[in-house]
């Protein structure tokens, strides 16, 4: 492990910073809406990463959504953390920030009151499927199904290993998926 170099953070005008062009992040129009609504509560509290090095000047690592909201905010500036990368090393580390998504401990996650998890950017059908959390089902499943539910479809794929219907998961039948509604709400076909 390299010395960690001291951290501090620069205030960059928005418009001297790019997206990575690789960047394979995306996220739904829920998801940008519950960012914007946490960006106007609470401001830019996580900075951006950005990259120092000769040529990639300016190149967003991390913080890829949170630059495209502010944008559409209209802040003029934007915390940045610098990062000295030659682009392989760039893209490594965009990847693995990217990939580093944390699981809900979802007892603790219950434990709270539903009007504190809405102004936490939850809204009513995923409250409604968390109760039903816990409704018996096997775990994975219901694991799969609430995360489906939140738009996360791909990732609920990968995690699981399995999808499909209560059987058909244990099963290992493929998917089968509906349009998605446009909401971050994949809809499951019936088996």
């Amino acid at each position: 492990m390299q010395d960690q170099p001291k951290i501090s953070i620069h205030y960059r005008n928005i418009e001297e910073l790019k997206p990575a062009e690789y960047n394979p992040r995306q996220m739904t129009k829920v998801q940008a809406d519950n960012l914007r609504a946490s960006i106007e509560r609470y401001g830019v509290i996580d900075p951006l990463i950005v990259n120092t090095y000769p040529g990639r000047e300016g190149v967003i690592v991390g913080g890829h959504m949170r630059f495209e909201i502010v944008k559409t905010l209209g802040l003029p500036t934007v915390p940045c953390v610098y990062v000295y990368l030659e682009l392989e090393r760039e893209k490594e580390l965009n990847i693995s920030l990217n990939r580093m998504q944390a699981e809900w401990d979802w007892d603790k996650l219950a434990s709270f009151d539903d009007d504190f998890l809405k102004l936490c950017g939850f809204n009513d059908d995923e409250l409604k499927r968390m109760s039903e959390f816990n409704s018996g089902e096997p775990e994975a499943v219901k694991k799969v199904e609430f995360m489906a539910a939140k738009g996360e479809k791909q990732k609920a794929f990968f995690k699981a290993g399995y999808i499909e219907g209560h059987a058909d998961a244990l099963a290992g039948v493929p998917p089968k998926w509906k349009e998605d509604t446009g909401q971050g709400m994949p809809k499951r076909e019936s088996p």
